[in-house]
């Protein structure tokens, strides 16, 4: 069930990053992620957007060799390069996402 679970992630994920693509001259996109007082924002440098998913809002996670994957209870997700997360990596960040949102589960 993960890896077709997987494939249909990674397929959105694609569908995504084109999206974005269409937006931009360049047809590369500048993005950070970071946790705040009241969830995750996500930072578009390319376009000036930003984000902030909720932390009551997040709800699973799942991990790949190189992606950190998590989704809202809406089905919308976001990603983490597991290669840039910073301050203690990917174990730290799971830890502090869990202290703030509980209701976060790990996707098999």
């Amino acid at each position: 069930w993960f890896v077709l679970h997987f494939r249909y992630r990674n397929s959105v994920v694609k569908q995504q990053i084109k999206r974005l693509k269409e937006s931009t001259p360049e047809g590369k996109i500048e993005m950070q992620a970071s946790c705040c007082e009241v969830g995750v924002r996500i930072e578009n440098f390319t376009t000036g957007g930003a984000t902030v998913f909720q932390y009551a809002d997040l709800a699973t996670f799942a991990e790949t060799d190189r992606w950190l994957m998590v989704s809202t209870k809406a089905s919308q997700f976001f990603t983490f390069d597991k290669t840039n997360i910073a301050d203690g990596g990917v174990e730290a960040l799971l830890a502090y996402l869990h202290e703030k949102c509980p209701q976060l589960t790990r996707r098999r």
